[in-house]
């Protein structure tokens, strides 16, 4: 009986394959572990991605796959300064995620402020000024010395100068007399008016501050238990422990707060600030909504929580630079 004729179509596939399965096994088991390993990453649901970063509570349950922002705790220890590192940080390891609220905003103030300064003083401030332009490191004391005195004069016939004595007369009795009879009265009886110069003074930059406000309506028993666990999460987060009591109260310090904001991917969101440790220096709750409601077990329908923090570190224009604060 003749062999029967057999195309390539006819030919199991596994006849071509194994022999180079056997040939390379080492390289085809690492093919089908990256293969594996790639397709288990691009899977995880966005709850495993929450669950990765450690995540204790947060609401709603479909907050996953929703851009969030993430509370967490820290207790603060240690150091010296106000800027941003200077204190001593220990992670407590409670975390909160809530969605980005509507209007996440941020004020960067500057201590800018006026002072009234005399004539006297204001002289003083630029006659010093022009002191000390003429200090040389290399001339001896004595010839530093005689030329800030020079300079001084200088500067105080210049400004003289510049104003006239008669003026700068007429403008020193009018203040004095002022004083004496009323700036309104004097003004009345001269038809002029005499001031001291202002200036504009720098005092620092501001710490900042954040609002939060959520609203958090259950929808099931597990979403009341969460609501629960959250609100005591800022409540508890935000009191001192009491140390001792008696003639007089000791308190441990607050715990204070990272505030971090993700995209939808878990990933720290680009677009919006970084947040240094915050105090939480208020936490108001209402419960039951505009008009209170509760559900058949006693649970509020609405529980509505307003966050205030303030920044404790002091921001310079290197930390705005080199980080998007």
């Amino acid at each position: 009986m003749p062999f029967p004729h057999r195309t390539i179509n006819d030919v199991p596939w596994v006849t071509f394959i194994l022999p180079w399965v056997c040939r390379y096994k080492l390289t085809f088991v690492w093919f089908l572990v990256s293969i594996s390993a790639l397709f288990h990453i691009n899977t995880y649901t966005k709850t495993e991605r929450l669950d990765l970063m450690t995540t204790i509570n947060y609401y709603p349950g479909d907050l996953p796959g929703q851009p969030f922002v993430k509370f967490s705790t820290w207790k603060m220890k240690g150091g010296t300064g106000s800027n941003i590192g200077d204190i001593g940080m220990t992670a407590i390891g409670d975390h909160v995620c809530l969605p980005i609220p509507s209007g996440v905003n941020v004020t960067y103030g500057q201590g800018w402020d006026q002072e009234e300064v005399g004539a006297a003083k204001s002289l003083g401030a630029a006659t010093a000024s022009e002191a000390m332009d003429s200090l040389s490191p290399e001339s001896g004391v004595l010839d530093n010395v005689k030329a800030m005195a020079k300079g001084g004069w200088e500067q105080v016939k210049e400004s003289l100068g510049n104003t006239g004595v008669a003026a700068a007369g007429k403008a020193a009795g009018m203040l004095a007399v002022g004083k004496v009879v009323g700036q309104g009265a004097l003004q009345r009886a001269t038809g002029a008016a005499a001031f001291s110069n202002t200036y504009a003074t720098y005092g620092g930059p501001a710490f900042r501050t954040f609002q939060f406000a959520f609203s958090m309506k259950p929808l099931s028993w597990e979403d009341n238990v969460k609501i629960i666990d959250i609100v005591s999460f800022f409540k508890e987060g935000s009191a001192p422990d009491l140390i001792t009591g008696g003639l007089w109260r000791v308190y441990e310090l607050p715990y204070v707060f990272t505030i971090t904001f993700y995209d939808n991917e878990g990933v720290r969101h680009h677009h919006l600030p970084m947040i240094s440790q915050s105090a939480l220096t208020d936490v108001s709750v209402t419960y039951g909504g505009d008009m209170y409601s509760e559900f058949e077990n006693g649970a509020p329908v609405q529980t509505d929580i307003q966050l205030s923090f303030r920044e404790i570190a002091l921001l310079s224009k290197a930390d705005m630079q080199t980080n998007f604060y």
